[in-house]
């Protein structure tokens, strides 16, 4: 899967200068488990006017992608503070293979 967004969560894994709490609890998500993330690496917004400063809160987040199967751009259209992002994907391999596991939870072992 893919999810893009504004996700309003700023971290250092996905090119942030800065860590929010909503940035740091989804960081903990991405390298605790099998998602990653996508990020150009730079801001992706940029406020009007003299408050605050640019910041990456635009970015993906995959699963069963090969990230040398997927490129993340962001494009320069300033009819928002956000600049849109341009997701490509290679379709012509884009899962990991399936991994068989063995489940014993049904297993009777005394009767085995």
């Amino acid at each position: 899967f893919v999810i893009a967004g504004d996700w309003n969560a700023s971290h250092w894994l996905w090119g942030a200068g800065r860590c929010n709490q909503r940035g740091s609890e989804l960081a903990n998500l991405v390298l605790n488990s099998d998602i990653d993330s996508l990020a150009t690496g730079g801001p992706t917004r940029y406020p009007y006017g003299s408050r605050g400063s640019p910041s990456c809160i635009d970015f993906a987040l995959t699963k069963g992608i090969l990230g040398t199967h997927v490129d993340i751009q962001s494009s320069v259209e300033l009819n928002s503070d956000h600049l849109p992002l341009i997701i490509t994907l290679d379709a012509s391999s884009t899962t990991y293979p399936k991994v068989g596991r063995l489940i014993t939870s049904r297993t009777n072992l005394e009767l085995f």
